[in-house]
């Protein structure tokens, strides 16, 4: 029986397509049709019938006689298929250098990207400049990019505008869909949406530095959430000084707005007096905004009422905040409004006048005898209890998991369980 040699089997072949297409697709980041062509024609230019390894003997054999369509074939086989990009750079540098259009577009999305190499936007600048001028419109697009997100180049919009014009009177199919979306862009309530993905994207990859560009750019538009993230990125220092009062002062501006993740970070800021004046008062303020949309912001306004910081303690509230940031998703939410309801403990300052008529004496209807007398006291106690919840919840949650092992009614009571009767098929279950 006749047996297909490796490199002419139909799934051989179809195997090494599937496999470029691939890496095409991650290391290329260009739309799927241009990644579909990018790697069929990379099949058909590049690999022909023969394996890899033979094919890129040939290849390596033409660079050397100066052939440029092979230096890049030669670095895309290396890139794509071995996966060794610092084999790849110099022979794609070669062919870009000496007038091939898909070497620099490659190497291009290698520096912007990060893959293989160093993170470098500036590079890529270069390299899509080379693609430019090497006819090659994809180039021209992702140029255009560069521009309109100020990565390695200026910010620069009437040149993004510009590029992207020639781009799609060079071919390029993907030309007029960035620039629809740059339009859609332009006109959304929130200024900056795609600066905001790009930015967020930066982020997620740690590229901290080229996130906080980004996200500048944007907050400095209006949009709320760009402000937010750069808060973010001051205050704990990625990618810029680390720097509190900065951090206040675009929390403050996404707050301002009406962002409820600001206003309750905003309010925090102000609770423990981070990068501003110490204010419970209006930490208080800021988190009532926040309380009806977020999580966050209902839970903070209700420990606010539990222990009095900013508004007279007041049970009750608490109870009720407590349940909304379980409504909104809050995980801790119905823990403490049971933990609350079940314990009447009077917890924290007392006012001037009550201080010196009791003389600093614990409360009266205060079993557990917690008083304040400066903010120190109270986050110090705040801490620790909220490691004690911690803790007695974990170590109910791990006594409820063993009681469900149990198999009689005996263990189960001895363990401080409830049997459950099951129907008589299965029996019954310890809770």
């Amino acid at each position: 029986m006749r047996t297909l040699a490796p490199s002419r089997s139909p799934f051989f072949r179809s195997h090494i397509a599937l496999q470029v297409w691939l890496c095409w697709c991650v290391l290329g980041g260009l739309f799927p049709v241009t990644q579909l062509f990018a790697a069929a024609t990379f099949q058909e230019d590049c690999l022909g019938r023969s394996p890899a390894g033979i094919a890129l003997q040939k290849h390596l054999g033409a660079a050397q006689s100066g052939n440029v369509d092979s230096m890049f074939c030669a670095g895309a086989i290396h890139l794509y298929v071995q996966r060794d990009a610092k084999k790849a750079l110099p022979l794609l540098e070669k062919a870009a250098n000496g007038g091939d259009q898909r070497a620099p577009l490659v190497l291009g999305i290698l520096y912007e990207k990060g893959t293989g190499v160093a993170q470098n936007p500036a590079t890529a600048a270069r390299w899509y400049q080379k693609g430019m001028d090497n006819g090659n419109p994809a180039a021209v697009r992702r140029l255009a990019e560069l521009y309109r997100l100020g990565l390695g180049v200026p910010h620069n919009e009437a040149k993004a505008k510009a590029l992207l014009d020639k781009a799609a009177a060079m071919g390029d199919k993907a030309a007029p869909k960035f620039r629809e979306k740059h339009e859609q862009d332009r006109l959304h309530p929130k200024a900056g949406q795609d600066i905001k993905e790009a930015a967020y994207r930066a982020y997620q990859q740690k590229h901290f530095e080229q996130a906080a560009k980004l996200y500048r750019q944007c907050a400095d538009m209006g949009n709320d959430q760009c402000q937010l993230a750069l808060g973010v990125q001051h205050e704990y220092g990625q990618g810029v000084p680390k720097d509190e009062s900065q951090a206040v002062a675009w929390y403050r501006k996404s707050a301002d707005q009406g962002n409820a993740i600001g206003q309750k970070t905003l309010g925090l800021m102000y609770e423990l007096g981070k990068g501003i004046p110490e204010n419970w008062a209006e930490a208080f303020r800021l988190y009532s905004l926040s309380a009806e949309k977020y999580q966050e912001g209902a839970f903070a306004l209700a420990r606010m009422f539990e222990f009095g910081m900013g508004v007279p303690q007041n049970r009750a509230q608490a109870i009720e905040w407590f349940k909304k940031a379980a409504a909104l998703g809050h995980p801790k939410g119905t823990y403490w409004a049971r933990w609350l309801n079940n314990y009447s403990n009077c917890i924290g300052f007392r006012n001037e006048q009550e201080q010196k008529t009791l003389g600093f004496l614990r409360c009266p209807a205060d079993p557990i005898g917690v008083t304040f007398h400066n903010n120190n006291e109270r986050l110090a106690y705040l801490r620790e209890k909220g490691k004690e919840f911690d803790k007695m919840e974990a170590e109910a949650l791990a006594a409820q998991a063993a009681r469900g092992r149990l198999t009689n009614e005996t263990s189960c009571n001895y363990a401080g369980g409830v049997w459950m009767n099951r129907n008589s098929s299965s029996g019954g279950y310890c809770q």
